[in-house]
């Protein structure tokens, strides 16, 4: 008990420091409340781009290893023990190319949030945006980098995780 009462001192103490920083950093009066970070329409575009693509490509993707799968479960059939290491190659690869997918959006959050946490507002200055996003600062802005913290943590340790436990079964399961 006496660890969690300390830790959320120190948590607490952290967050009235950050306060003080971002108040003394950005006076009251300096600031509009009322900001209105207008959308950028070509990051906007090549978002809709990028997300069009990866759907694309995960449904042409999809349909070659439906067939890579249907030949290698043929082939399983007849002989396991050469049908097995290609299973789970492919696997590695697969799982692999999204962890690296899924945690470099996880980095990505966390530069954010730390980039709000300094400049005491979110979205931090310079920041471009797909729609247009009213600035927040002061708790909200503390409030909105702690869960892009607390998230992008979340994203990389279950990916952390499901890749640790695909390698332990993996190696469970080998083929003598």
């Amino acid at each position: 008990m006496k660890f969690w009462s300390y830790g959320l001192g120190i948590a607490r103490k952290f967050i009235e420091e950050a306060d003080n920083q971002a108040f003394n950093r950005y006076p009251m009066s300096d600031l509009n409340l009322d900001e209105i970070i207008p959308a950028d329409k070509g990051l906007r575009k090549k978002t809709i781009i990028l997300v069009i693509g990866i759907v694309l490509a995960a449904m042409i993707l999809g349909l070659y290893l439906n067939g890579y799968l249907t030949d290698l479960r043929q082939e399983g059939e007849e002989m396991p023990e050469l049908a097995y290491p290609k299973m789970i190659t492919l696997m590695k690869w697969v799982l692999g190319a999204a962890a690296l997918g899924i945690t470099l959006t996880g980095v990505y959050l966390l530069v954010i949030a730390f980039r709000a946490l300094k400049a005491g507002r979110y979205p931090p200055p310079g920041m471009k945006v797909i729609k247009d996003t009213r600035v927040k600062t002061g708790r909200q802005a503390k409030i909105m980098a702690y869960l892009l913290i607390f998230n992008s943590a979340a994203i990389i340790l279950l990916i952390g995780l499901v890749l640790f436990l695909f390698m332990m079964m993996a190696e469970k399961m080998k083929i003598q």
